[in-house]
């Protein structure tokens, strides 16, 4: 397809040009002509030749960047698993984390509740061995 443009685009500006060459006031002179076209053809196919090159040149690139695309996509899809994955396992961290500060916190109220008792008995033992070294007393 883009061959047929490019074809189009020589022989139109081959056209052109040859349209609006001047020429020696000889009109009859082919060879002059003849040279003046034959120029002017060589002209556009050598353009024509360098923007095939080009367009080949380009379509490489736009193939290079196209893979470059792909694979940075594939990537970023990998990425974004990971990243879920990651954020999976951090929400199941954090919720085993409060259950344990939760456990914590009723462990260390059941401490000091035992704590205050096991204070309060000593006193009571301290009280009645008091009372009882008193009574041996008398």
């Amino acid at each position: 397809m883009h061959l047929d443009f490019l074809n189009y685009c020589f022989v139109s500006e081959l056209t052109r040009s040859y349209m609006y060459q001047s020429f020696p006031d000889n009109i009859g002179n082919e060879t002059t002509e003849k040279d003046l076209l034959q120029t002017s053809y060589n002209t556009m196919t050598e353009e024509r030749d360098q923007l095939q090159t080009s367009y080949n040149t380009l379509t490489k690139e736009r193939d290079q960047l196209q893979t470059s695309y792909n694979t940075l996509t594939k990537e970023r899809d990998q990425l974004q698993t990971s990243y879920n994955t990651l954020t999976k396992e951090r929400d199941q961290l954090q919720t085993s984390y409060n259950t344990l500060s939760e456990e914590r916190d009723q462990l260390q109220t059941s401490y000091n509740t035992l704590t205050k008792e096991r204070d309060q008995l000593q006193t009571s033992y301290n009280t009645l061995t008091k009372e009882r070294d008193q009574l041996q007393k008398e």
